[in-house]
C-alpha cells in the first residue's frame, strides 16, 4: 500500500477595521480590554500543496473565485487586551468571523485569527 503526505498552506490577507469599546486601568499606562465588531476585506493570497515534501501546486487565490470561494467581505466580533507601557503598547487581539464561514469538509472561510501587536502611541496623553 502506498501513502501520499498531502500538505496544503493558504495564506489570505485583508484589510480589517476594528470598532472596539475600549476599558484602561490607567491613562498612560496600565492594563486595557476591549470589544467590539469588525469589518474585514479580503485583498487576495496564495494556496500552496506539497506531496511528500515536494511541491504540486502553488496559485494566488482571487476571492469569490472557483479556486478561492471565499467572499471578500467578511463582518466579525473582535476582543482585545494588553498592557500600555507609556507610549508602548503590546497586547493580543482576537477575531472570531462570523459570516463567510465554511461549510461541510471545506478548507475555505473566515474562521478565526489570533494577533499579537506592539504599537506605538502618539499625541498627548
Amino acid at each position: 500500500m502506498v501513502e501520499f503526505f498531502y500538505i496544503t498552506r493558504v495564506s489570505l490577507n485583508y484589510i480589517e477595521l476594528p470598532v472596539h469599546a475600549v476599558f484602561t486601568s490607567h491613562k498612560t499606562k496600565g492594563f486595557f480590554v476591549g470589544a467590539g465588531p469588525s469589518v474585514m476585506f479580503g485583498l487576495g493570497g496564495k494556496r500552496t500543496v506539497t506531496e511528500d515534501g515536494n511541491l504540486i501546486m502553488s496559485n494566488k487565490l482571487k476571492f469569490d473565485s472557483e479556486n478561492a470561494p471565499e467572499k471578500k467581505l467578511t463582518i466579525a466580533i473582535n476582543a482585545m487586551a494588553g498592557y500600555t507601557f507609556k507610549r508602548i503598547s503590546v497586547g493580543l487581539n482576537y477575531t472570531k468571523g462570523i459570516t463567510n464561514q465554511p461549510t461541510g469538509d471545506a478548507d475555505h472561510g473566515n474562521v478565526s485569527n489570533l494577533t499579537l501587536k506592539a504599537s506605538v502611541l502618539f499625541g498627548q496623553q
